[in-house]
């Protein structure tokens, strides 16, 4: 999956994950000729992508060899792509059910290249359960005497739900039926950033990104 932050990006994760399918998280904010060495790498066979990536993705094409199926999330769909939309309405709605080994892998998350190109990990059914309890169980008792997560909780996503957001923040906040609200992170200004440090010299004062 390749996608800014918005709810057709939940709404595939968890579709992906009832039905057993295998995503790799794909960072928005990393290049395309690297995304394409990544679905080659771990043999991607289809693509999940907002529209706005539309035009990186085409002029890759050619070059990613095991993907079969385009789906594109947004307005002005290309014509090599199915439309998410049509992806919904043409879907069964009956769960699936499915009864899947713990051991199994769930998703593919990829380092931020730091190092190099980016190098794919994997976390299985279990192992992602383990940390989606365990980043409850810290969200829980991040403060002494702070009410646990619950349904008067917002929980705002201005990073990248297909990065450190989305692992760390969206499943306990929704399995506490708390809201989540998703920040377009096609624009980000690092120098907009609030940081505890900088709180009080920030005090009243407003940062106007483009979001």
């Amino acid at each position: 999956m390749l996608c800014y932050n918005r709810p057709e990006l939940v709404q595939a994760w968890l579709g992906l994950e009832k039905h057993g399918l295998v995503r790799a998280v794909l960072h928005s904010h990393i290049d395309a000729d690297v995304h394409a060495h990544s679905m080659n790498q771990i043999g991607a066979s289809a693509l999940i992508f907002d529209t706005r990536f539309a035009r990186a993705i085409e002029a890759h094409r050619p070059e990613l060899a095991a993907v079969r199926v385009f789906v594109a999330i947004g307005s002005d769909a290309p014509d090599w792509a199915t439309p998410f939309e049509r992806l919904l309405s043409e879907g069964s709605p009956v769960e699936p059910f499915l009864d899947v080994d713990e051991d199994a892998p769930c998703l593919l998350q990829l380092t931020s290249g730091t190092t190099g190109i980016p190098k794919p990990w994997v976390k299985t059914h279990r192992s992602w359960r383990a940390v989606i309890e365990h980043n409850m169980r810290h969200l829980d008792t991040f403060e002494p005497g702070l009410p646990p997560v619950g349904r008067e909780d917002v929980n705002l996503h201005f990073h990248p739900l297909q990065w450190a957001s989305g692992f760390q923040t969206l499943y306990p906040y929704l399995l506490r039926g708390a809201r989540s609200v998703l920040l377009d992170d096609e624009y980000f200004d690092p120098r907009c950033c609030w940081t505890p440090s900088r709180a009080k010299a920030r005090r009243g004062r407003s940062c106007r990104g483009r979001y």
